[in-house]
């Protein structure tokens, strides 16, 4: 006799041997080894219930998970024992007796095998099973079936030939989805939903009965709900119907679930959090990659949070926490209660995400803890502080020189066009803006030549009036936040009184949300101040005529930059700026990026 098969016989003639209450004790303590010992089970849980039951405490949800290994535990003990156990099933049905053979369908929670027994001793009843990969359980396991009256079937033709037979036969909904099952919800989850059960019930025109299973200490109730008839409805609609009726009693009895199952794994929906650190420039460019990945066949959610930490101590400890993080980490996020604000850490701590996403550095060591803590994919763009092997994806500038298997390298700053028409309206009637040719400028600062910045800065300036009357284009001049005091008062010297200044914006002294987008807009050639990846960036991605003016010499990540570009994207513009030739763009850097961009589907989804 196979040494497996003695012991499974021998197992169930002990337990059968001890009190029964001392038996389910000890299926009690296999259910919290597992618990403690198989991580991946756990982790899997948790992810699993996490998303379902945001608003819970990871307390109260460890302890659903924990009462979850528990009843496991017992079921397998349960399952030595199943002559004394189906006398302990009580039956909720609301009919007097039972009709004639229909559809059970059911999922994994419970003591199923108990109530597959239970339910076979009072109907004709059969089973549709899969052989077990261990063949001497398998020979175990359907002894057990055959000595409870269950009659298993192991293949379609057979279970069919059963139901035309008029026995009642049982399908599970939330596992062992056909490839091209229908997609349904499932507590706001599009998951793969069996379809067998709808399928069976129209062919052979039967009735569907929900039911569900609980335990009671060492008693269970089954409940037989009302029936489905399927003869009108859409497979799809009577798919929503049934899991809606689960989604209730899982509510109600969430300890008696498996959550370890991959109920969620090939789901085809997605909630992505943009974290914000409150820079406009920074969250156009997660939004531009969120907008890559709707382009998916995934139904995809988003949110928006601005995050604050409570001071600059626990932003500098952020980043050691998160080099320290791990998959420990997981359904804790005590850390972020410190280093966050309360509001901050209260919106994190109520929800579930698949994907968290955030651009710079500032916010990548709370993305990397967070997404953790939550078994999710994290998502950086731009070089952050932390290594980007610890993030699932790293979208980081071509000019950074960083390469690695998660990281994709992108020409500059990425661009999002989210319904820009609204600010150009609003920009053009603010300065009432001509019909006639215009350029524009972008000032940003100097990097370490000051001096030679400032004088370069007055050479171009008076060379730009002179293109500007000779071509007879209006003049369109911005500084921004980085720009020094002297680079403004230049700007002013010169402009001032100069009749093609068609509008100018000194930032420190007044800054509108629609002037990037405005005069990007309506202009035929657009000057950058060569510093400036983003402006750079932004005018080449609207495939706008740009030019880089070197106002001092460039070096190091600013020079590979502008290097990445130099064939057929960007003019550059030297001193002494005599040569106001310029070209139209080649290529389109929003398209080369998108399309680099592309893979961002396959690594996150």
């Amino acid at each position: 006799m196979d040494k497996i098969y003695f012991l499974a016989k021998t197992t169930e003639k002990f337990l059968n041997f001890l009190p029964l209450g001392f038996s389910l004790y000890l299926g009690k303590l296999v259910g919290i080894y597992f618990y403690y010992f198989d991580k991946k089970k756990r982790r899997n849980a948790f992810v699993n219930i996490k998303q379902v039951f945001p608003h819970k405490s990871n307390k109260e949800l460890f302890s659903i998970i924990r009462k979850s290994f528990v009843s496991f535990g017992m079921s397998l003990v349960e399952l030595f024992l199943i002559d004394k156990m189906k006398e302990r099933v009580s039956l909720e049905f609301k009919e007097s007796r039972f009709p004639s053979g229909h559809i059970f369908v059911g999922i994994h929670g419970g003591s199923w095998e108990v109530y597959s027994a239970r339910l076979a001793g009072i109907l004709n009843y059969a089973v549709f099973a899969r052989k077990q990969k261990n063949k001497s359980l398998d020979v175990f396991l359907n002894e057990l079936r055959k000595r409870s009256n269950i009659r298993a079937c192991f293949s379609l033709r057979e279970f069919v030939s059963m139901i035309k037979k008029g026995f009642w036969v049982t399908v599970v909904i939330d596992h062992g989805a056909e490839e091209k099952a229908q997609f349904v919800n499932f507590f706001n989850k599009l998951v793969p939903t069996p379809g067998g059960a709808v399928y069976l019930a129209k062919k052979f025109n039967r009735k569907i009965f929900p039911s569900f299973g609980y335990r009671k200490g060492t008693r269970h109730r089954l409940i037989i709900g009302e029936p489905i008839d399927c003869r009108d409805g859409e497979e799809k609609d009577i798919l929503e119907k049934l899991n809606r009726i689960y989604e209730k009693y899982i509510s109600s009895y969430p300890s008696q679930y498996l959550w370890w199952y991959k109920r969620f794994k090939k789901k085809k929906s997605r909630k992505i959090l943009i974290l914000s650190d409150n820079k406009t420039g920074h969250l156009t460019q997660s939004l531009s990659l969120l907008e890559i990945l709707r382009e998916s066949d995934y139904r995809i959610e988003e949110e928006i949070m601005t995050l604050k930490y409570k001071n600059r101590f626990t932003r500098a400890l952020a980043e050691i926490i998160a080099l320290s993080s791990g998959k420990l980490c997981l359904g804790c996020g005590k850390c972020l209660r410190f280093l966050l604000e309360k509001e901050s850490f209260q919106f994190l701590n109520k929800r579930f995400f698949d994907i968290v996403i955030s651009t710079g550095s500032f916010l990548a060591s709370v993305n990397l803890i967070y997404s953790r803590s939550l078994g999710a994919k994290s998502c950086v763009i731009l070089k952050p502080n932390l290594p980007v092997s610890k993030f699932d994806l790293a979208v980081i500038p071509e000019h950074d020189r960083i390469k690695a298997g998660n990281v994709i390298n992108v020409k500059g700053a990425l661009a999002n066009f989210d319904n820009p028409e609204k600010k150009i309206k609003e920009g053009k009637d603010f300065f009432n803006l001509s019909e006639g040719k215009k350029i524009s400028l972008f000032l940003g600062n100097f990097l370490n030549q000051g001096e030679i910045f400032l004088s370069n800065l007055k050479v171009f300036l008076r060379r730009l009036k002179e293109f500007s009357l000779k071509e007879d284009y209006k003049l369109l001049v911005t500084t921004s936040r980085r720009t020094s005091l002297p680079a403004e008062k230049i700007l002013k010297d010169e402009l001032s009184g100069f009749k093609n200044t068609e509008a100018a914006v000194f930032v420190r002294e007044k800054n509108y949300p629609f002037v990037v987008a405005v005069f990007l807009a309506f202009s035929d050639i657009v000057f950058v101040s060569a510093e400036s990846v983003s402006m750079i960036s932004e005018s080449l991605n609207l495939g706008k005529t740009t030019v880089s003016v070197f106002l001092e010499k460039v070096e190091g990540r600013h020079k590979e930059f502008l290097s990445s570009l130099k064939d057929g994207f960007v003019n550059f513009l030297d001193y002494p700026y005599d040569d106001f030739s310029f070209d139209t763009p080649k290529k389109s850097l929003y398209q080369e990026n998108r399309s680099c961009l592309k893979k961002a589907q396959e690594m996150l989804f």
